[in-house]
């Protein structure tokens, strides 16, 4: 990786704005295959709007067999692209095709029934206000285009996270927090303890 950031900026002119399109280009693609895939995955292992179904999806990270975050991680990473992708079109078709994409990513995240992505999910979104109250200085249509993007997609999140989070299997989840930090302080202190 740091290699191509070399390459990139001994061929990209001073202040090009190619690296950060290229770099967003290539975070939406992989985001699109992981939304495919684990789509396709949550279709055939358990029912698609059935989340009450005791099934957490791995998409493309293997690692998900053994209880990592990297999916959770991933998704929190790449969904404020799809905002700034949708922003910089401008145009109806782009939004639509951006929400598809924001709603498969939500969809996602409601499907790890991993906690910490919902909150991430909600700090993205918080992350995404600030961002588009920034840009209100800026004059004309982008303006125009960011607030209705970021609306939309609180809507869209809104939503798939309300259908989601109401099943059975994640309302276990929830029910269970205080247990589960529990635990893993356990293990962290004794982590801690076996350093000495």
């Amino acid at each position: 990786g740091l290699a191509f950031l070399l390459l990139l900026r001994w061929t990209v002119p001073r202040g090009s704005e190619l690296p950060t399109r290229l770099f967003t280009a290539g975070m939406l693609l992989g985001l699109l295959g992981v939304v495919l895939i684990g789509v396709r995955e949550r279709w055939q292992f358990a029912d698609l709007l059935d989340f009450s179904a005791v099934y957490r999806i791995t998409a493309s990270f293997s690692s998900m067999h053994t209880g990592d975050s990297h999916l959770p991680a991933y998704l929190a990473l790449a969904v404020p692209f799809v905002w700034l992708w949708v922003v910089r079109l401008r145009h109806l078709a782009g939004l639509l095709v951006g929400l598809v994409l924001f709603a498969g990513a939500v969809y996602l995240v409601v499907s790890t029934v991993t906690r910490a992505s919902v909150l991430a999910l909600a700090l993205d979104l918080v992350l995404l206000a600030v961002l588009w109250l920034r840009s209100l200085r800026a004059p004309g249509a982008r303006v125009a285009a960011g607030a209705l993007a970021y609306a939309a997609m609180a809507v869209v999140a809104g939503g798939v996270l309300y259908l989601g989070t109401q099943g059975g299997y994640f309302q276990q989840r929830l029910a269970t927090v205080s247990a589960d930090a529990d635990t893993r302080m356990n293990h962290w202190r004794t982590a801690l303890g076996m350093m000495d």
